[in-house]
């Protein structure tokens, strides 16, 4: 960064808030119109990666161990991102994309910024890699090719409210503006005069005219808080949209999903409930009153993030294999190749790299050779993203835990030819298990030709562990599936047998 660039940030941060406020609606200014209902901002040079993951650690009770990949990821992204001049993140959602679910990145361009380098970095980001980017004046625009074509024709409309919701949402690292439109609010009284029964019943009126915009600000550890802003016409308005939340709030708090993902949901939802500060409801908490219920919360979005990404690497797995059959005669990869006296040499998982990017790995293998002949065993330790686990120590040991299930009536046998797709699966792909999430105890080396064999007495035997109620499994047709613990035997044997003739319990 420059001299200037540098002098220039340091005025920036004593700026004070309401000028930052200004600032930053600003900036988003020429993207917004009246059909922007959210703006998120996020500060990164207000991030510590390690401080922010040692505290995950502490209240979501999660192994400091676990954390090692992402906290060297994020400190290298953050420090990459800020040597190329970034330092802030703005994401905006407008209706007209919403169907879609589209949203807009903006980077702003400070002096001295390398907008290229900004680039490369962003889409080192598994959120940014499907996105486009391209400089508008003094920002770096990121959106599909649809939301670029719309705002290269779209007229600015000034939004008097973002600037006072970024000022509410304070000088935070995050924050969270929610903007709803007029039109919204009699789409929402015309087609939605009363609110369902789940959410305590009642007039959807002291919703809509009670809520002008709301403002969300975050700070991150070392210093951990929340404040979240309901802006109302008048004191009188603010007065009745509280009397609709709390009914709202205490009918969430009873919902099944609810409880299920906080238990104590009763007593966080009385927490939860603003306080009036004339025609604003203001909803405040620090630290230390955090600590009371976010252990929980915590927790749980770190085992969705983390099923999150076994669901997303099945699912590559599986389109991998769809990809394979494409140009192998409809054939899917056999469990292994084998050598002229039919021995297994190398896993499926080997030849399916090239359909997983991976060509370079793929071609440094001897096919002709075992698993773990002197040249591929050096190997192993290389093993791509797509087959790691959950399991750090099992990932640093090149095991894995995607196996495929085998046995005389499942989907693949042992032989040199895989199943043809979709003759070889009569009962249905949608009704067909193709890859499965194993156990630790069943996970391989990811070279080696080593599958879980179905227990036709046991089919739940050597499946999940990493996630409560259940194990994910990628299916025929393609798509990801949480396949619960209380499924039926009967019903998980058939989702084995390709071509059993079965039918499917009503637990599928």
């Amino acid at each position: 960064m420059s001299p200037i660039s540098s002098i220039l940030l340091t005025l920036s941060l004593a700026l004070p808030a309401a000028d930052k406020a200004d600032a930053r609606a600003r900036t988003i200014a020429p993207f917004v119109d009246e059909q922007t209902v959210a703006v998120a901002h996020v500060d990164l040079s207000r991030l510590d990666a390690d401080a922010l993951l040692d505290w995950v650690a502490e209240v979501g009770r999660v192994d400091k161990k676990e954390l090692e990949d992402a906290r060297r990821e994020g400190r290298a992204w953050l420090a990459d991102f800020r040597k190329a001049g970034g330092k802030d993140l703005y994401f905006l959602v407008n209706l007209t994309d919403l169907a879609a679910d589209l949203t807009t990145t903006i980077v702003p361009l400070a002096e001295g910024a390398d907008a290229q380098a900004v680039r490369r970095v962003l889409e080192r980001m598994e959120a940014f890699k499907q996105l486009h980017f391209e400089t508008r004046g003094q920002v770096l625009l990121g959106g599909s090719e649809a939301v670029r074509k719309r705002l290269k024709s779209a007229k600015p409309v000034a939004r008097p409210e973002l600037a006072k919701a970024f000022a509410a949402a304070g000088d935070t690292a995050i924050q969270l503006i929610v903007l709803p439109p007029p039109d919204t609010r009699r789409v929402v009284e015309e087609l939605l005069p009363t609110l369902p029964p789940q959410l305590g019943g009642g007039s959807t009126r002291p919703l809509t005219h009670g809520l002008q915009w709301a403002a969300l600000g975050v700070d991150v550890p070392p210093k951990y808080s929340i404040r979240l802003s309901l802006q109302s016409p008048d004191a009188e308005s603010a007065e009745k949209l509280k009397d609709a939340l709390v009914p709202i709030l205490k009918s969430a708090a009873q919902q099944r999903a609810a409880r299920d993902f906080y238990p104590d949901m009763g007593r966080l939802a009385e927490k939860l409930t603003p306080r009036v500060d004339k025609d604003r409801l203001i909803l405040a908490a620090s630290d230390k009153e955090l600590k009371e219920f976010l252990p929980i919360v915590v927790r749980r979005v770190y085992l969705d993030a983390t099923r999150g990404k076994v669901e997303n690497r099945l699912h590559q797995l599986a389109l991998a294999m769809h990809n394979y059959a494409d140009i192998h005669n409809r054939r899917l990869p056999a469990t292994a190749n084998f050598d002229k006296q039919g021995k297994p040499l190398l896993s499926w998982r080997i030849h399916l790299l090239p359909f997983v990017g991976e060509n370079e790995l793929y071609r440094q293998f001897h096919l002709d050779e075992s698993w773990d002949s002197p040249h591929n065993k050096k190997l192993l330790a290389k093993m791509p993203e797509v087959y790691r686990g959950p399991n750090r120590a099992l990932n640093r040991e090149g095991k894995t835990i995607y196996l495929l299930p085998t046995g005389k009536h499942a989907a693949f046998k042992d032989g040199p030819e895989g199943p043809r797709m979709p003759a070889d699966f009569p009962d249905g792909t949608s009704n067909t298990i193709l890859i499965v999430e194993a156990d630790d105890a069943h996970a391989a080396p990811w070279t080696k030709p080593e599958d879980l064999k179905v227990d036709p007495d046991h089919p739940e035997r050597g499946l999940g562990g990493h996630f409560q109620g259940g194990f994910l499994a990628a299916l025929a047709d393609g798509s990801d599936r949480f396949i619960a613990k209380t499924m039926s035997k009967a019903t998980l044997r058939a989702a084995f047998t390709p071509a059993g003739g079965e039918v499917m319990g009503s637990d599928w």
